[in-house]
């Protein structure tokens, strides 16, 4: 699965990110475009256990408590802002209908 996230503090957040170490989840970044990190995500649980996972793992350091950032999933191309939304309340959105 694709992920990204979103962070003013983006360049220090990477390497929380290459340094995340958990049995069930591998982490690949594949693009930074300020202020967004793409990475990939290699593991068998669902999406929003991965997100919690590592926003977790990223907010017991200490080096980046008061960071705030967010990550998102993707949704038919796009990055999935309203994830607590369904696929068809979505399709309203003109953001969601154009790929």
């Amino acid at each position: 699965m694709e992920l990204v996230l979103v962070s003013g503090q983006y360049q220090k957040l990477i390497e929380n990110l290459e340094q995340f170490q958990h049995d069930q989840i591998r982490i690949e970044i594949t693009k930074v475009k300020s202020p967004y990190v793409y990475f990939k995500v290699t593991s068998d649980i669902g999406k929003s256990e991965v997100i919690s996972n590592i926003s977790r793992a990223i907010r017991s350091d200490k080096n980046t408590t008061g960071f705030d950032f967010q990550i998102y999933g993707f949704y038919r191309g796009k990055i999935d802002f309203l994830t607590y939304m369904t696929d068809q309340s979505k399709q309203q959105y003109d953001y969601y209908k154009n790929k």
